[in-house]
C-alpha cells in the first residue's frame, strides 16, 4: 500500500511538471514593473503595447483575466505580438495615465492598444459578450490594421467617409479619448444623414452612450418628447440620460463661450426633468458668474452671489474663502468688492 501511494505521488508530481510549461505558455504574460517600464520595453523590442485597464472588484474584469489565463491561442498571440500590461484604473499609475493621455475610462474592462510612443491604436470598451477568443483576437487584429485602427478611423472621417454606424462608433470612442470636437463633428454628420428622428431604440442608446452636445437635434427630440420615451425606457433612465448630456455640455471647454440664453435654457431643461433649484444654482454658479465677468456685468455677478447664498443659507468657511478670492480676481472696485465681503461674511460659518 505504501509503495502504491508513493508511485501515485511520483506520477502526480511528474504530471504537474509536464503541465506547468503548458500553463505558463497559455496565459498572457503581464509585465510586473510599472507602466513606464512597460513602455520602455515596448520601445526596445519594437512592439506595440496591450494595456488592460481594470478595476478592483469588477466582475467583468475578473472574467476577462480568467480567459487570459487559460486560453493558449490568445496567450500565445498576445505574448508574441505585444508587451502586455494590467493597469488598475484608480491606482497612482492609473490616474496619472488617464490624466496624461486624456483617457476617459467610462467603464471597465477597457482594452487598449498603443504604440511605444503613446500613440493610441485602439480602445475597446468590453463586456461579457466580447469575452471570447474570436472577439479578443479580433481586437488585436484591428488594432494593428493600418486601415481599420483608431488613427485610420479618424483619417477616414477627415477624408469624408460617412456611414451611420461608423459615425456613431467614432463619436462613442471619441468620448473615451476625450476628443470633444470629434464627438460633436461625428454626431453632426450623423444628424445630417439621419435627421432628428432615427429609429427610437437607436436614438435612446445614442443619447445614453454617445451624445455630449445638448444642442444636437436628437437631444432636443428626446427632451421635447420625453413622455413617449418614459413609456419605453422608464422616467428615471430617460431623465438621467438627458441630465448627463446637459452636464457634459456644461463641463466642456465650449461652455466658456455659452451665451446667457444658452445657460438659462440648460437650467430650464434640468428643472423640467426634476432637478431641484438649489442643485441647479450650484452647478451653474461658475458658468453664469463667468458669463457676467466676461461681459463686465459686475452688479449681476454680485446679485447672483447674493441669490445663491440666500438659497444656501449657510456656507462652509472654505467655500466662502474660495468665493472671496474668485470675486476678488474679477472685481477691482473696492466698493463693489465690499458688497461681496458683506454677503459672504453674513452667510459663512
Amino acid at each position: 500500500m505504501i509503495y502504491i501511494n508513493s508511485m501515485r505521488l511520483i506520477k502526480n508530481k511528474l504530471l504537474l511538471i509536464l503541465l506547468f510549461p503548458l500553463t505558463a505558455f497559455s496565459q498572457i504574460n503581464f509585465e510586473n514593473g510599472d507602466l513606464q517600464s512597460a513602455f520602455r520595453k515596448a520601445e526596445v523590442l519594437r512592439k506595440p503595447l496591450f494595456i488592460m485597464i481594470h478595476a478592483d472588484g469588477c466582475p467583468h474584469c475578473e472574467h476577462f483575466l480568467e480567459t487570459f489565463a487559460i486560453n493558449s491561442t490568445i496567450g500565445g498571440h498576445y505574448n508574441t505580438t505585444f508587451v502586455n500590461y494590467k493597469l488598475e484604473v484608480n491606482s497612482e499609475d492609473g490616474r496619472a495615465f488617464r490624466q496624461n493621455l486624456e483617457l476617459n475610462v467610462m467603464s471597465t474592462p477597457l482594452l487598449t492598444f498603443w504604440q511605444a510612443d503613446s500613440t493610441l491604436l485602439a480602445v475597446y470598451p468590453a463586456g461579457d459578450p466580447q469575452n471570447n477568443e474570436t472577439s479578443i483576437m479580433a481586437f488585436a487584429a484591428r488594432a494593428l490594421d493600418p486601415k481599420a485602427n483608431w488613427p485610420a478611423q479618424k483619417q477616414a472621417f477627415r477624408e469624408g467617409y460617412r456611414q451611420p454606424d461608423f459615425l456613431v462608433n467614432l463619436a462613442y470612442l471619441a468620448r473615451y479619448t476625450s476628443d470633444e470636437n470629434l464627438n460633436i463633428e461625428a454626431m453632426q454628420a450623423y444628424g445630417l444623414l439621419t435627421g432628428a428622428e432615427p429609429p427610437k431604440d437607436d436614438g435612446f442608446m445614442i443619447l445614453q452612450k454617445v451624445l455630449t452636445d445638448d444642442e444636437h437635434p436628437l437631444f432636443m427630440q428626446i427632451l421635447n418628447h420625453r413622455e413617449e420615451y418614459y413609456t419605453r425606457y422608464g422616467r428615471e433612465e430617460v431623465n438621467q440620460a438627458l441630465e448627463n448630456v446637459i452636464m457634459w455640455s456644461l463641463h466642456s471647454e465650449r461652455a466658456e463661450r455659452f451665451s446667457f440664453s444658452k445657460l438659462k435654457f440648460m437650467q430650464a431643461a434640468l428643472k423640467s426633468i426634476g432637478v431641484d433649484e438649489l442643485s441647479i444654482a450650484g452647478r451653474f454658479f461658475m458658468a453664469e458668474s463667468g458669463y457676467y465677468f466676461r461681459n463686465s456685468k459686475l452688479q449681476d455677478a454680485i446679485k447672483l452671489l447674493k441669490d445663491y447664498c440666500q438659497k444656501r443659507e449657510t456656507l462652509e468657511q472654505q467655500e466662502a474663502d474660495f468665493l472671496k478670492k474668485y470675486y476678488n480676481e474679477h472685481i477691482s472696485d473696492p466698493a463693489l468688492y465690499k458688497q461681496v465681503e458683506d454677503i459672504l461674511t453674513t452667510i459663512s460659518k
